[in-house]
């Protein structure tokens, strides 16, 4: 397994200043929109993008202006992409200037992973409309969507072939993932498999060229950037990134098939980067999902920090920034710019709905019985939850019961019956090493870690400039793709730190393969209703309650400190009981 690459003097240096320059723009210009929906985002989100500054991602336009700009748009091209949209994930359209964010979809389910033809009027995209994931085509022209593949297992990420009489898209294909090829105009002949081993290979994008599939593949030990020639039996499969301490996904080929771009993780941020498959790799700039416009001389990306996402380009020539950070509400999976057809599509849409709001999925409603003194929240009762103490602040606790609800659909199963810790009194002792514990303000929640050691929870480790999140993923109850989704890239394995591996005991764990089977994302449903998760302290590796893994948090916008004096008076803030809060061990 491997290891990620250790921080140098000037690794951190680097850090430092782009956190200042962040804390300097962040200064000079607030960003105008905030996400009704997730309302946990911390204070320090925007420190990691420090040198960008944020925009408000939907200013309205009127219908008249809309139509002016038609022209523009079929020739420059527009957004479209999959966001999460309330409970589902819905196709959008959207152009920084000339097109306010517009909904394609808007049905009770999910579509996702759009996929532009080559002649820009076809839409293919993956939905699990009927039950389960498989590959559908919309006719721009006419709006009629037929569906390219039927069976039981998850079909999804269409790429089409150059002259869009084939598509290839990743299936999950006897407990795992595989690429496969199947032909638009007569969708009876038999699937091709492309890809046929023990590894996960996924995310297949088609050259514009056609006889190259570029896709990520573990088989090299870490998910790297592989091409399928289409022209080859043997030594068909070739690593063109081998960056064994990095991770590669998503690779995008430019119009004319000339350069091919990918996202990049090295345990810091995630960056695009740009290749002709002749030279080095060019890195671009933060972000992944790269995604090429019409005329090649941009890249757009979806930039993600660890409760928000933007979407942002960047120019091809000098590496400049082309669209400042659009903060969006919502995950996205799936993002293509062309032009066309689509831009006739979003517009007529555009004109007969008003601009897409983001889907509020609960409401608050305080206790008229609870009487906490002027100015304070109430701490009251959860039902239906086995905990320590089972109560939170009267703000969080109709969010937190939705997310409940929601997640048992989802998966199945209750998981959020049993938690490990929700409030926990100021009385309580301080954890060794744990400060600003969320917990004691009635806004946080500790999910139960028995479900990770039971099978039914897997983790994945992500970085933000030295800061470590985990992403949980949830069991579904069903295992015949009607729920969930299967995970598509490495987990982390925290018990290899007890199993007398030497490298497992110094990082904290160590990354595996993807567990089998179907999940269901847990961090980003927990962040629709508004919760977000925590870094972890900085002695997670040695320490495993630092890990944090299984908090999370509503914080309403306010700093731990303010979320305190909402709950607590001020003179207790003050008081020896509180000392301890303020003199734990600080992270490094």
């Amino acid at each position: 397994m491997k290891l990620r690459k250790a921080f140098s003097f000037k690794n951190l240096l680097a850090i430092a200043v782009l956190l200042l320059l962040g804390y300097l723009i962040g200064m000079a210009s607030q960003n105008p929109v905030k996400n009704v929906q997730s309302q946990a985002t911390l204070a320090t989100e925007n420190s990691l993008i420090p040198t960008l500054q944020l925009t408000d991602q939907n200013i309205e336009l009127p219908s008249e202006a809309v139509d002016s700009n038609l022209q523009v748009l079929s020739k420059e091209g527009i957004f479209a992409f999959s966001m999460v949209d309330g409970n589902y994930f819905h196709l959008f359209a959207y152009h920084p200037v000339y097109l306010s964010l517009t909904r394609l979809t808007n049905d009770a389910w999910d579509d996702c992973y759009p996929a532009l033809s080559p002649d820009g009027t076809q839409l293919a995209f993956a939905s699990n409309r009927d039950g389960a994931w498989d590959i559908y085509i919309l006719n721009l022209s006419n709006n009629a969507i037929t569906r390219l593949t039927n069976s039981l297992a998850y079909d999804s990420r269409p790429s089409w072939s150059p002259d869009g009489q084939w598509i290839t898209y990743e299936s999950y294909i006897n407990d795992n993932l595989e690429i496969v090829v199947q032909s638009t105009t007569d969708p009876t002949q038999p699937v091709l498999q492309l890809t046929d081993d023990t590894y996960v290979d996924h995310a297949p994008s088609w050259s514009p060229i056609g006889r190259t599939i570029a896709f990520v593949s573990n088989r090299s030990g870490s998910e790297d950037i592989w091409l399928a020639s289409l022209d080859q039996t043997n030594d068909r499969f070739k690593n063109i990134s081998q960056t064994p301490d990095a991770l590669e996904f998503n690779p995008a080929w430019s119009p004319d098939g000339s350069q091919l771009a990918w996202s990049k993780s090295d345990g810091n941020i995630t960056t695009m980067w740009i290749s002709d498959l002749t030279h080095l790799p060019r890195q671009m700039g933060d972000g992944s999902l790269p995604t090429w416009n019409p005329q090649a001389d941009q890249l757009g990306g979806i930039l993600q920090t660890p409760n928000d996402i933007y979407l942002v380009g960047y120019h091809i020539q000098d590496t400049s920034i082309s669209i400042q950070p659009m903060h969006l509400w919502g995950e996205v999976r799936g993002l293509v710019w062309g032009n066309g057809l689509l831009a006739q599509v979003a517009v007529e849409q555009n004109k007969s709905n008003s601009a897409a709001l983001p889907v509020v999925l609960w409401q608050v409603e305080t206790d008229t019985t609870a009487s906490p003194p002027a100015g304070r929240d109430a701490i009251v009762p959860v039902a239906g939850v086995e905990a320590p103490y089972a109560f939170l602040d009267d703000y969080v606790d109709e969010a937190f019961s939705s997310l409940k609800n929601a997640t048992a659909v989802e998966t199945g199963w209750d998981f959020l019956a049993s938690l490990e810790n929700m409030y926990t009194p100021l009385t309580q002792p301080v954890q060794p090493g744990v400060q600003q514990d969320w917990l004691i303000t009635g806004r946080g929640i500790a999910v139960n870690p028995v479900s990770y050691y039971a099978g039914w929870m897997a983790v994945s480790r992500e970085d933000y400039f030295g800061a470590t999140y985990w992403r949980i993923y949830l069991k579904a109850r069903n295992q015949d793709g009607s729920q969930g989704e299967p995970i598509a890239h490495s987990v982390w394995d925290f018990t290899a730190r007890y199993s007398g591996n030497t490298v497992g005991y110094e990082q904290g764990g160590q990354y595996q393969n993807p567990p089998a089977g179907y999940w269901i994302d847990f961090t980003s449903l927990a962040n629709r209703y508004g919760w977000s998760r925590l870094p972890s302290e900085g002695n997670w590796r040695t320490y495993f309650e630092g890990t944090r893994f299984n908090q999370f948090v509503l914080s309403g916008g306010l700093s731990w400190y303010e979320a305190m004096v909402k709950v607590y008076p001020p003179e207790v803030l003050t008081s020896s009981d509180f000392a301890p809060y303020l003199s734990a061990t600080p992270k490094p």
